[in-house]
């Protein structure tokens, strides 16, 4: 791992989302949003039920047909949509094991 950058001020939401600030320049990363958001407005998810709406771009690739489809989709940004997903896959993949002797 490397040094990327030293922050004055960072906003840690989720994993992989998260953006930070130095005297420079602003670094917002959110994975699957492909356009840019300022710093300020991933602050804004700090206030509980505040969540954004941006544009953003899919593409999606078909082996069988040798084509890739660029379709326009919403992108919803909020914290508690993250968390309610997160724990929900939490609680899916981790489940205690019953041991059951056979006879």
């Amino acid at each position: 791992m490397k040094l990327e950058h030293i922050f004055n001020e960072a906003v840690y939401l989720a994993p992989k989302m998260y953006g930070g600030k130095t005297n420079n320049y602003e670094y917002v990363k959110i994975k699957g949003l492909k356009n840019p958001i300022p710093f300020n407005e991933l602050l804004s998810l700090l206030k509980k039920g505040n969540s954004l709406l941006k544009p953003n771009q899919k593409r999606y690739k078909s082996l069988s047909k040798s084509n890739i489809t660029i379709k326009d989709e919403i992108y919803i940004l909020s914290v508690f949509l993250l968390y309610i997903i997160s724990s929900i896959c939490f609680s899916l993949f981790i489940r205690p094991y019953e041991v059951v002797e056979m006879e």
